[in-house]
């Protein structure tokens, strides 16, 4: 939480389960922690449910079915499963993925 000119805003913040999951993942794949709780938080919000790119991404990790399907296992529409592939791809350098988020993040 933060205050600017009398207003308080207040960031997205992960479920237990979530920080669970990215920690178990991140460390799995040898992925920095904080980063990629960072770039979640930029992709989603931490909203499972988060529906972007003109419709075509979906989840807390914003992903495209192809890609998806390309590179996850699991189920699309499971958060979990979502985290731990994402953990994998940034694991394999393929952080491009995310481009937007990741020059955001870089840059805070």
């Amino acid at each position: 939480m933060r205050a600017t000119q009398g207003v308080v805003l207040y960031e997205p913040v992960a479920s237990g389960e979530e920080i669970g999951w990215i920690w178990k993942y991140s460390y799995a794949n040898k992925v920095d922690f904080v980063w990629f709780y960072e770039l979640l938080k930029c992709e989603s919000g931490f909203n499972e449910f988060a529906v972007g790119d003109l419709g075509k991404a979906f989840g807390i990790a914003q992903y495209h079915k192809g890609t998806f399907n390309d590179f996850c296992e699991g189920e699309y529409k499971n958060p979990e499963d979502q985290i731990k592939c994402m953990a994998e791809m940034l694991g394999k350098k393929l952080e491009y993925h995310w481009a937007n988020c990741v020059a955001k993040v870089a840059n805070n």
